[in-house]
């Protein structure tokens, strides 16, 4: 593939192509916000709480399989025109889902809600793919920090300024704010970089392109240890954050929702101060395997440790800590997806790690929803926490012995056979 359109001694200040992919992707970020909380309480409403489970799981399930097949399609067309078209059918999707909030029709619910998770599993990696084409390699960890405090006020305002948007313009209202803004997403990135496969790169069957993205996942001695090793942590810890730490709140702690949002919220809070301090890390640490599994262990100890905490305030406290331990790992995780992978890859590999964590996660949350019937939440955070932490010092311990193993950075990447030929 070609180098990216990108000036090298530009800074990210100066870098058009980079605020152009950045501000359209956080018009999808939060739109998605609005799309979730929307879709959500209009089911509510209209359908009643056992309905609203079949709705949701009918948004997470065909993104996390899709997840696992979008890579291919990202790797063969223009990343620009995949990011373009992807935005303008959230847009249409969202119109319909207006029209949809008005009726009590369980079938439409459910089809609205998996259009909604198809596309975003185009949408996810996408953005991933394309951010290694505008900004130079030296610059993506830094680049990174800000997609990633850009993803975490998202995720922490979003939520927020849908309720408001909600009482204000009701459900239809909000669907139809969030197809302008996808829109308005959609003209800017028209703004980005053509980013189209190389002259030299002929596609093959979509089968053989699929086969190849995993062969190259699993014959790679860096990725076959992190993208695994990610996955199994995941399906304790996103248990523990979405079920867990809801009824440790409740049942433990006998708080209400108050109590919920200062515990989340600190979490967050965490989150954006350890991204935001994640280079005054010395920089050896940005690409070490090892140092990022072992960042995630600390995070995921002081979580095990919130189900110890008698008061709501120790526990915010150590909430807090685990979020500022997972910062600069998150980040520097983003950046090992982008940066480990031939850039003919970069789609199907970043697929294949959000399918391994968001095609994860109903599985993790039912089961911790599961347990918490049986066992205290206390227990729960105390024994997922501490198992996510022996994960973690594995996959620090594989990452070790690889990085011992493996050839010089001058050393080509092995290529599977497919793309050899």
């Amino acid at each position: 593939m070609d180098d990216p359109p990108v000036i090298k001694n530009r800074t990210l200040r100066r870098n058009r192509h980079y605020h152009v992919t950045f501000w359209a992707q956080a018009g999808t970020d939060y739109c998605d916000q609005l799309l979730l909380v929307s879709l959500t309480w209009g089911a509510l409403h209209r359908l009643g709480g056992a309905d609203l489970g079949l709705v949701l799981a009918c948004w997470t399930i065909p993104r996390g399989v899709v997840l696992l097949l979008s890579g291919v399609f990202i790797d063969r067309w223009d990343r620009r025109t995949v990011a373009v078209t992807v935005s303008a059918a959230l847009g249409a999707t969202a119109l319909g889902a207006a029209a949809v909030s008005r009726l009590s029709d369980l079938v439409a619910w459910v089809a609205a809600a998996a259009v909604i998770g198809v596309l975003d599993a185009f949408r996810l990696p996408v953005g991933a793919s394309v951010l290694p084409m505008v900004v130079a390699e030296e610059q993506l960890v830094n680049a990174n920090r800000w997609v990633s405090l850009r993803e975490w006020s998202a995720l922490t305002a979003g939520p927020p300024v849908a309720g408001v948007l909600i009482a204000i313009t009701g459900v239809a209202g909000t669907f139809t704010i969030a197809a302008a803004v996808y829109v308005a997403s959609c003209l800017l990135m028209m703004f980005a970089p053509s980013m189209k496969p190389g002259a030299g790169e002929h596609p093959g069957h979509f089968l053989a392109d699929l086969k190849s993205g995993f062969r190259l996942v699993t014959s790679h001695p860096r990725l076959r240890v992190l993208l695994p090793t990610f996955a199994v942590a995941n399906l304790f810890i996103l248990g523990l954050l979405g079920v867990a730490i809801p009824v440790f709140v409740k049942d433990v702690l006998h708080l209400g929702a108050t109590g919920l949002g200062f515990l989340s919220g600190s979490f967050g809070a965490g989150l954006v101060v350890g991204t935001l301090l994640c280079q005054k890390l010395p920089a050896s640490w940005q690409d070490s395997q090892p140092r990022i599994f072992l960042l995630f262990a600390v995070s995921d100890a002081l979580l095990a440790t919130v189900g110890l905490a008698p008061v709501l305030a120790l526990a915010c406290c150590l909430y807090f800590l685990s979020g500022l331990a997972a910062g600069p790992p998150a980040t520097f995780y983003r950046t090992l997806l982008q940066t480990l992978p031939p850039k003919e890859y970069l789609g199907r590999v970043n697929a294949l790690a959000r399918a391994t964590s968001f095609g994860l996660e109903p599985v993790s949350t039912t089961a911790i929803g599961a347990l918490s019937a049986r066992i205290s939440a206390a227990v729960l955070l105390v024994g997922g926490g501490g198992i996510a932490v022996c994960v973690d010092l594995t996959g620090a311990y594989l990452s070790r012995r690889v990085v011992r193993g493996i050839p010089p950075p001058a050393a080509p990447l092995p290529v599977p056979k497919e793309l050899a030929q």
